[in-house]
């Protein structure tokens, strides 16, 4: 059965945070667009893993990124605030940067994600490839000409033989300093996105690196996807908000369907959209005075 490519899935997010974005600024009345605008994020946090696994330059995806953040803060403060610059929020392009560093400092250090077959363009044991390739042993280099080696005597214990292209096996001290890092890095990258009160904070880095331990994981996923979005909408609950987060669960049904394939070419559409409709509704909503 045919499914939905990486083009097809960014025009999804598109539309529904456009749909979001309406109704929060023009229609602030209509709750439906809100909760239509709930499948936005997920998709685009699902996005930027497969982006950074399939890029040729982690930091020059990181730079657009960044490029994209800093240019659509204004129109961002504007359309929230009424101000051309405003501290208290920061744009989902930040998020998604802040998230893409967390799993580019994962993979330098041997996460548990899962390692495809290496772009032709890249070498599999270059120390700079962003998906933990350069953690996996060199096979041991052979000598050209090796002298025959003498009988073992018959009391001598062979050693133990590692064999060319496996992961030898690691010792818990080593298990348990590499999760350590690990943690500090999840942590970490955390941390900055709630200090530098971006949108989705913390929430968003954290199902940024959901997506990446999970990665071809449908079932953990989905169900991960789901639970993560139901537990943040019974805490905005508790803390007195409407709860529609939960159902950024649904954004597990296209992602479901996601064949893998990039689809139509579009590598700058979100970076022009994104800034660009923001202005769009800001300059709409102060010309006929909505939203106050």
């Amino acid at each position: 059965m045919p499914g939905i490519s990486g083009f097809a899935l960014k025009m999804v997010a598109i539309l529904t945070m456009l749909t979001d974005h309406m109704g929060a600024g023009l229609f602030p009345s209509q709750t439906w667009m809100r909760m239509v605008g709930r499948l936005a994020f997920p998709i685009f946090a699902f996005m930027i893993v497969e982006g950074f696994f399939h890029t040729r330059n982690v930091r020059r995806y990181a730079l657009r990124l960044g490029a994209a953040a800093l240019i659509s803060e204004i129109p961002f403060d504007f359309f929230r605030s009424g101000q051309v610059f405003a501290l208290e929020h920061q744009n989902t392009c930040f998020t998604l940067l802040i998230g893409l560093m967390s799993i580019y400092f994962l993979g330098r250090f041997c996460s548990p994600a899962p390692n495809p077959k290496p772009d032709n363009t890249l070498s599999a044991h270059s120390p700079h490839d962003r998906r933990g390739a350069q953690c996996a042993p060199s096979p041991p280099t052979q000598p050209a000409s090796a002298p025959s080696d003498p009988a073992p005597s018959a009391t001598a214990s062979p050693a133990p033989q590692h064999q060319p292209g496996t992961t030898p096996p690691k010792s818990a001290s080593s298990l348990s300093s590499q999760w350590l890092v690990q943690m500090i890095i999840i942590l970490t990258g955390m941390m900055i996105a709630e200090f530098l009160y971006t949108d989705y904070g913390g929430f968003g880095v954290a199902m940024i690196i959901m997506f990446y331990y999970f990665r071809k994981k449908t079932k953990p996923l989905i169900i991960c996807l789901v639970l993560i979005n139901l537990v943040y909408g019974a805490l905005s609950l508790a803390y007195g908000y409407a709860p529609i987060q939960a159902l950024a669960g649904a954004a597990a049904v296209p992602i479901y369907f996601y064949s893998g394939e990039k689809g139509r070419p579009a590598k700058y559409l979100f970076y022009i959209f994104y800034p660009g409709h923001l202005a769009a509704l800001a300059a709409i909503a102060y010309i006929f005075n909505i939203g106050g």
